[in-house]
């Protein structure tokens, strides 16, 4: 699998995507900061340059990630819950790998 590594990019991203004319379904995208439209950009490239007969379905499931992720970050009161929550033990069923395996 390759790796792709995002360019310091000269304009503003956020001038060069507002402007995009977006379906309706990807309304998400214009949530996104700067820093995390790069970040989306350098996934959808690596599994665009990725060696593997599903990349339909690993779009589908990398678009569904991060609209899921904007739904829930835009919302505040869920973004303080779940802060709140990993910082005690009421992170419900999961624990940490040090927490299930021991340190290393």
């Amino acid at each position: 699998m390759s790796s792709v590594s995002p360019e310091p990019m000269q304009e503003d991203v956020s001038t060069a995507t507002t402007a995009l004319a977006l379906p309706a379904e990807f309304a998400w995208f214009k949530e996104l900061s700067t820093k995390e439209r790069d970040a989306f950009f350098v996934g959808l490239l690596e599994i665009l340059a990725s060696d593997g007969e599903d990349i339909l379905s690993r779009l589908d499931e990398y678009f569904r990630g991060w609209c899921a992720t904007v739904e829930l970050t835009s919302n505040p009161e869920f973004v303080e819950e779940f802060k709140r929550r990993a910082r005690t033990e009421l992170r419900g069923s999961f624990s940490s790998f040090d927490e299930a395996f021991g340190s290393a």
